[in-house]
């Protein structure tokens, strides 16, 4: 944890041993900023308030990424192949949803909720952009893009989504409305992976 006002650092042990094999350290935070979830080799949630660990949850298989809805009721948490689907207040899955990729090219690493809660999108390794229900957890269509995932974040009105593609080091930029591109740009130096958008973007 880095303190903005001087630049110091501080260190939150983690339950479990070491990040298993294909999984990727990622953290969402609470709209308050009251708790940070956190993945590894654990989905481990964190009171910001007293820097602990309050709840971890070991879902037995590798985590590529995560993300938490608005209202905090649900998380999705990816997989190889597959997404878990976590009642935070209960803290057990509830769902598995399967990708429809194969388990050896399905690794997934972005994933982001929309605005309005309705549509969860995930980035895989097979270079498809997943659309999938939050209601049904159903696949319910897919966009080409470039190769390599990366994360994804959508714009404050949920009009577009913004997709990081880190083998072709640059973005892809869905209109999600048509899911169709609406255009891509490039991304300076080397491997990106990550993106956050902020309240006021817009593309």
């Amino acid at each position: 944890v880095i303190d903005a006002s001087d630049h110091t650092t501080r260190l939150i042990p983690l339950p479990g041993e070491r990040p298993l094999l294909y999984s990727s350290g990622d953290l969402e935070v609470s709209v308050d900023g009251g708790r940070v979830y956190v993945s590894g080799h654990q989905f481990v949630t964190i009171d910001t308030r007293g820097d602990t660990v309050v709840r971890s949850l070991d879902l037995k298989r590798p985590i590529t990424g995560i993300a938490v809805s608005r209202d905090e009721r649900r998380a999705y948490v990816t997989h190889i192949g597959l997404i878990s689907v976590i009642d935070l207040e209960r803290q057990e899955v509830i769902d598995t949803i399967t990708t429809g990729v194969r388990e050896a090219t399905g690794h997934i690493i972005g994933i982001a909720i929309s605005p309005n809660g309705e549509t969860v999108y995930a980035n895989t390794c097979c270079s498809q952009l997943l659309i999938i229900s939050a209601e049904t957890g159903a696949v319910v269509d897919s966009v080409r893009v470039f190769q390599g995932p990366g994360e994804v974040a959508f714009t404050p009105d949920g009009a577009y989504a913004w997709v990081v593609n880190s083998f072709e080091r640059r973005f892809t930029v869905i209109n999600t409305s048509t899911l169709k591109r609406a255009y891509t740009t490039s991304i300076p130096g080397w491997w990106p992976v990550g993106i956050t958008m902020q309240e006021a973007s817009s593309p």
